[in-house]
């Protein structure tokens, strides 16, 4: 073998073959725009508010009735 067969022989065994990446899941990207939309408390953070200003309601009631 020439020089030049073998010098192309050892970067074919030098080089990995090249893998496709996997495909992407097409549902992905627009479930992520809808996302986007105008945002809420959640209702977790409703009934947590809810509580806390009737409490503070109370305690102000309480207050003026001393």
């Amino acid at each position: 073998m020439n020089s030049a067969r073998l010098a192309k022989r050892r970067l074919a065994l030098r080089l990995k073959p090249l893998t496709l990446p996997a495909p992407r899941n097409p549902l992905v990207s627009p479930a992520l725009k809808r996302k986007a939309g105008a945002h809420r408390k959640t209702a977790k953070s409703e009934r947590q508010a809810g509580r806390q200003a009737l409490r503070q309601a109370l305690r102000q009631s309480l207050q003026q009735m001393r």
